[in-house]
């Protein structure tokens, strides 16, 4: 609708997200949700709690988590439940048959049935205002050096956590990536949880692995079977860290453990490897989650609620808006061409256009007749109601 590209709006999307721009993301999401990319979108809202919201609102993952279950009902519903029609184009029309094949696809048809349905509508608007709404700040990680990444400093660290036995340096040449996964593991599983140096060695492994790539070496990894996520992407060492997490999490309280179970369904929504690196954030917030002191229930911060409560009171309207807008260039695709042209009747008498001509000195305007007036006040008329011309005039309806 706008012109641009995918990428362009998934990036103004994560931007109005960011700045707390209620308004800008709303017609956005609305508009990628109308358009099969949801699920892009989603994915941003995904990393952003991770990276930007986090601990400032501890209680956000169970909140999505428990409408996101809803709304993943929704999908695939009949069809004939109702939905937005595109300008699709028919086959040998040249142009647009791409877009064809785009929304036949079955994932896309999903959610196109669904964009009437109020359940998906009040969903896509809620999580927007929540995320917008929600103090953020980005989340704070310690820094890797080059000079850190080092088999000493690796080595240093697993006897001090007695991790390798007395010589680490065997295990490290038989298995590297085990014996970074043990350290970071037994830094967990302390009394008092050392978190930051668990961070600390997520973010050295990152670094470490970036290395080996650029020598052409690859760190195997073992697949795990992971509920909800395809075999193919659970061969990354990530699975491994959740897994040491669990571990620490069966020593804490219920509603902790509830928490960070509901930040790894978040994790697990339409994973793939390359995602990995970018909702880590979400695995360090369950980590802080660990030390974080707080009381058995908590509700989730939403600043401003009176913006909150207005986006979702408007939902309706920006999704009628965008209809009225594919109305509108359906029509113009028919008629091939502006619509100004087909705003006149058969009969009325039409503004004449002069050519345009070179630019001269400005004439005094002429006075114009009642008559030209009236003309030029039906035309301008005409001109800004010219999408609802899609419904049928009075005097065209058949008895």
């Amino acid at each position: 609708m706008t012109g641009e590209s995918k990428t362009q709006i998934l990036q103004r999307f994560r931007s109005a997200i960011l700045s707390s721009n209620v308004g800008v993301a709303a017609q956005l999401a609305v508009e990628l949700h109308c358009s099969g990319y949801f699920p892009q979108a989603f994915s941003i809202i995904i990393e952003i709690i991770g990276s930007h919201v986090h601990i400032h609102n501890p209680n956000i993952a169970s909140h999505i988590v428990e409408r996101y279950k809803k709304f993943r009902r929704q999908l695939g519903i009949p069809s004939k439940c109702g939905t937005t029609h595109f300008p699709d184009k028919k086959e040998g029309e040249g142009e647009g048959e791409g877009e064809d094949e785009f929304f036949n696809r079955v994932e896309v048809q999903s959610y196109r049935s669904t964009i009437n349905c109020q359940t998906v509508r009040n969903f896509v608007m809620e999580m927007i205002s929540l995320v917008c709404l929600s103090h953020q700040k980005e989340m704070a990680l310690p820094r890797i050096t080059p000079s850190d990444i080092t088999d000493d400093r690796l080595i240093k660290a697993a006897k001090s956590v007695k991790v390798g036995g007395r010589k680490p340096e065997r295990l490290l040449k038989k298995n590297e990536l085990g014996l970074i996964l043990k350290v970071i593991e037994k830094y967990l599983l302390f009394k008092v949880p050392k978190v930051e140096e668990a961070i600390y060695w997520i973010l050295w492994l990152i670094k470490f692995e970036g290395r080996c790539k650029r020598k052409g070496e690859k760190l195997p990894c073992k697949a795990m079977k992971v509920q909800n996520v395809p075999r193919s992407e659970t061969n990354h060492w990530v699975w491994y860290v959740w897994k040491s997490l669990f571990s620490r999490v069966n020593f804490c309280p219920l509603f902790k453990k509830i928490q960070i179970a509901n930040i790894y369904y978040l994790f697990r929504v339409d994973f793939k490897k390359n995602l990995a690196i970018c909702r880590l954030p979400l695995l360090f917030f369950g980590m802080r989650l660990l030390k974080y002191d707080m009381g058995n229930s908590f509700p989730s911060v939403i600043n401003q609620l009176h913006l909150y409560v207005q986006a979702c009171s408007n939902v309706n309207a920006l999704y009628r808006n965008l209809q009225i807008r594919l109305a509108r260039k359906s029509w113009v695709d028919v008629l091939g061409g502006d619509m100004s042209s087909h705003d006149t009747e058969e009969g009325e008498p039409r503004p004449k256009v002069k050519p345009t001509r070179r630019r001269r000195a400005p004439a005094k305007p002429k006075k114009l007749t009642k008559q030209q007036v009236k003309e030029r006040q039906e035309f301008q008329l005409k001109s800004k109601t010219a999408y609802l011309d899609i419904l049928p005039r009075s005097h065209t309806l058949v008895d």
